[in-house]
């Protein structure tokens, strides 16, 4: 009974389920890592841990990055009076993470807010300005991914070369230090190799600015907002099944005439239909439906007859319409044979019922229900 009445509603919930979740995953993976930061306020680099670095949201100020720029990469253009002007499509910075070295790669969009701190300084030593602090830099956000920038070596050759020559020197005493780390390196400027310390230092993952996946902002944040949307349906189809939303008649009719009854009803009952969707027993009468299937005592019923509607080719399908005081059935059943079964079945339980369908029944019906009852039960209503 129960497998009877679930498995029409599960055959279809199950599949919707794993479909919601796949395309959660779908749009979760398309949308790009870190997606779901983009709901959060990105955090300062200056708090971050390196427990939490994969993956994370970051902000990071551009005279921060600007400062600690090692690299650049653009191409030169020669205008038609021989003068060449440098375009820069990106630039690599770094940032210290608990004193590990971060590589940031800044990508075309940024690249101009970066540009303000070296024009910021020449405009402090022309004296246009006393200081950079009378600039307003913005605060740029990207996320942090495993591997190095653009998979390659090459940005963190670059990087470690430039730490040499730039942050690493010895002091007077003859302690040789990284400035950015505080690490002190005197134990390797004997031989002046640093690579078992950048092993140590220069973390195996990079952040780039402005990433958002493959796609622009908007539409990442919009995959974003699908994948919650289809987990979202997927978790709350679950909840209804457990809730029993898709059987809501079943169990009230458990409350009201206790499962064992039914069970015995049931399993004794005679099927109708090609989905075998109607049930009829000698208390109940079952329709077992995709969702919500309803069950009805024969006792109730007053009025049952055929319903046809014609389908394409002409031909017609046809269903036992069925009518309670409350209630009004229209069971799908196929071939107008089997509704003629099932409609004398009914009348052979013994118990009285008006049969077939004609106007004046279905004014007396609508106008006078109880008229209507007191008939079918002296057995003198029209019954053809």
């Amino acid at each position: 009974m129960n497998i009877a009445i679930r498995s029409r509603y599960l055959r279809v919930l199950v599949p919707a389920i794993l479909v919601c979740l796949c395309l959660a995953a779908l749009f979760w993976f398309l949308g790009g890592s870190g997606s779901l930061y983009r709901f959060r306020e990105p955090q300062a680099a200056d708090t971050l841990h390196l427990e939490d670095l994969v993956g994370s949201y970051v902000s990071a100020p551009a005279d921060t990055l600007a400062a600690q720029t090692f690299a650049f990469l653009g191409y030169t253009t020669t205008d038609e009076y021989g003068e060449e002007d440098t375009v820069i499509q990106e630039r690599y910075c770094y940032l210290i993470v608990e004193g590990k070295y971060l590589m940031v790669r800044v990508t075309e969009d940024d690249v101009a807010e970066l540009a303000k701190y070296e024009d910021g300084e020449e405009m402090v030593a022309n004296g246009v300005i006393g200081s950079l602090l009378e600039l307003h830099f913005a605060d740029l956000a990207g996320t942090v991914v495993a591997g190095e920038a653009r998979e390659s070596r090459e940005s963190r050759a670059v990087l470690e070369q430039w730490v040499v020559s730039q942050n690493i020197s010895t002091d007077e005493n003859g302690v040789t230090t990284d400035s950015a780390t505080g690490a002190d390196l005197s134990r390797y400027a004997e031989t002046g190799d640093y690579s078992e310390y950048f092993d140590e230092v220069v973390l195996p993952m990079h952040m780039t600015m402005g990433y958002w996946g493959d796609h622009t902002p908007g539409v990442a944040k919009f995959m974003a907002v699908l994948a919650f949307f289809f987990l979202f349906l997927g978790i709350l189809i679950v909840v209804t099944i457990f809730i029993g939303f898709w059987e809501r008649p079943y169990r009230e009719a458990l409350r009201k005439w206790g499962p064992k009854a039914l069970r015995q009803d049931f399993r004794k009952g005679e099927r109708f239909g090609k989905r075998k969707n109607l049930v009829l027993g000698d208390t109940y009468v079952w329709w077992l439906r995709t969702f919500n299937s309803r069950i009805m005592p024969l006792e109730e019923v007053l009025w049952i007859y055929p319903r046809s509607r014609r389908l394409e080719g002409g031909r017609k399908d046809w269903s036992l319409g069925l009518r309670s005081e409350e209630e009004q059935w229209g069971v799908r059943l196929g071939e107008l044979s089997t509704v003629q079964r099932c409609i004398e079945a009914i009348r052979d339980k013994g118990r009285p019922v008006a049969m077939g369908f004609d106007k004046e029944k279905l004014k007396l019906f609508e106008k006078d229900l109880p008229q209507f009852k007191a008939k079918v039960r002296n057995g003198s209503i029209n019954n053809t």
